[in-house]
């Protein structure tokens, strides 16, 4: 536990912490907020723009094309988490009858396409169905999206299904995972998260022609406000999305809180004192056939276009391209590599912060439950990081990635749940392992997304390699061979990093993945 000369040093730290986080996370939130009442003009800035009210709103409210984007988005969402849900109980079903080996086997490889970034992702659809009209049928875009996203992230949810289901049959130490990650948890959190959508995927995969049952909230704001320039009419679509997923994370957070509460009270009046056990396992050979064809299918359908047409491209177009690509590389490997471990301290600061008693805790928890859905780029934040004069310089994804939200709250979530068994078996609470791979799971983040940087960046030069591919693909769009050998190169780093440290990638950690959709 915590000693209270450690908590003064805690709390120190934290004073420092908080105004950086206020500033650079609750002032742009205050900003948006006056963006949306006033008749925002980019000339005038928001003191100088006209009070307009709710007038925003209700012209947002009343556009029909948001209100078809707010009606795709939660279809396609609901159909993701329809598909994702059926596959991993299937796969986690078939798993249940193999060894702990096989089973940690299979649930690597189907964690590797979450490690993909979304856009490259969306390229090998597009490798796939190219020349055919798939991708502009608004009858099958919304199909095509939520199975990609599903292939992208059943790892997670059969990783959940199956640790619950080992922790029942008394298979694996219970560490109280369970009473929080059952697969009714979630689907609970996904639905916080229900008006996001993977946007850098959806940027590359989109067209016109399917507007009417692709065109997603993000999408909406996204062209809204960075390509139509009506800013302030962005902002309030922003603005509603925030709110609707506030009252749904109120309602998930009571929800959660409530079944905790009851699987606590049934586990401590069911058998209190039974020890948990390692149960020895037969194979059984009808639990190989599902896995494995899954697994021929993402070797076949993820990593043919990656590794054989990447391979051929890096034969044949890629050179021309090499020099700056990789100068872009190295670069953004040093620029996401010192965000990512500037985040990791402020991470274990914030989680800690969560836990201390009184006020200050409970503040602390507020404000960063707030800020998780208040995430991704929006309006609000480019104007900030705009006024500050950082658009196109290396510090705007500093400024915005800085801060890791989501990993303080998981690892708070971490050291509650540490805190528990130390205080029964007297433990050392070590929390930086899990900070440290947390951080990882930042890099990754950050090296996959398209969305930020293409809103940070007006300029071609000093930008990510993944703007580079998009830049060569508008250039290029027919020469696939060239741009899934880019693809290959961006997407080895975080795969080699998923596979080097995937010891440490625990069901604790997935968690930041959870809501992953909309960074």
């Amino acid at each position: 536990m915590d000693t209270p000369r450690n908590n003064s040093g805690l709390i120190i730290a934290a004073c420092i912490l908080f105004p950086l986080l206020l500033f650079f996370q609750f002032i742009p939130l205050i900003g948006g907020f006056l963006v949306m009442v006033k008749g925002y003009s980019i000339f005038k800035g928001i003191v100088n723009s006209p009070f307009t009210g709710l007038d925003n709103i209700i012209k947002t409210l009343t556009d029909s094309a948001f209100q078809s984007a707010l009606m795709n988005t939660v279809k396609i969402n609901l159909l993701f988490l329809a598909f994702v849900m059926a596959l991993a109980y299937f796969l986690a079903l078939s798993l249940k009858g193999l060894n702990k080996w096989l089973q940690n086997l299979f649930t690597c490889f189907f964690l590797i396409p979450l490690f993909i970034p979304g856009s490259v992702m969306a390229r090998i659809v597009i490798s796939w169905f190219q020349g055919t009209a798939v991708l502009v049928s608004p009858s099958l875009f919304p199909v095509i999206y939520a199975f990609m996203l599903t292939v992208k992230a059943v790892g997670i949810p059969t990783i959940f299904m199956l640790k619950t289901w080992q922790m029942q049959n008394g298979e694996t130490e219970k560490t109280g995972f369970e009473r929080l990650m059952a697969p009714v948890a979630f689907v609970l959190i996904q639905c916080t998260a229900l008006l996001n959508s993977d946007i850098s995927s959806i940027l590359t995969l989109i067209n016109p022609l399917v507007y009417k049952t692709g065109d997603v909230l993000d999408y909406y704001i996204y062209r809204t406000g960075f390509v139509n320039g009506q800013f302030a009419l962005a902002q309030s679509a922003w603005f509603i999305q925030f709110f609707i997923h506030l009252i749904i994370g109120i309602a998930v957070y009571f929800l959660l809180k409530r079944a905790i509460r009851w699987e606590l009270d049934f586990s401590n009046s069911n058998n209190p004192d039974a020890e948990e056990f390692e149960k020895p396992q037969a194979i059984n050979p009808g639990g190989l056939i599902l896995p494995t064809l899954f697994l021929f299918f993402i070797l076949w359908f993820v990593f043919k276009p990656l590794l054989v047409d990447g391979f051929i491209g890096i034969i044949d177009s890629f050179p021309k391209h090499a020099g700056r690509f990789f100068s872009s590389y190295i670069n953004y490997i040093l620029i996401y590599g010192f965000t990512a471990l500037a985040g990791v301290p402020i991470s274990v600061v914030l989680a800690r912060s969560i836990h201390l008693k009184g006020v200050f805790g409970k503040i602390t928890g507020f404000f960063l439950a707030i800020l998780l859905f208040s995430g991704g780029l929006s309006i609000h934040q480019y104007l900030f990081i705009r006024a500050l004069g950082a658009v196109d310089t290396i510090f705007a994804p500093v400024f915005y990635y800085i801060f890791p939200v989501t990993n303080s709250l998981v690892l708070a979530v971490i050291i509650s749940f540490k805190t528990r068994k130390s205080n029964s078996q007297r433990e050392e609470i070590k929390v930086w392992q899990p900070a440290f791979v947390l951080g990882l799971i930042q890099f990754v983040i950050m090296w996959s997304s398209e969305h930020v940087p293409l809103l940070l960046f007006s300029r071609t030069t000093n930008i990510p390699p993944l703007l580079i591919v998009r830049t060569i693909s508008q250039a290029e769009p027919g020469n696939m061979f060239l741009l899934h050998s880019l693809d290959l190169f961006i997407a080895i780093l975080p795969i080699g990093l998923f596979l080097i440290f995937r010891r440490y990638i625990t069901e604790w950690i997935l968690l930041a993945f959870i809501r992953i959709k909309g960074r």
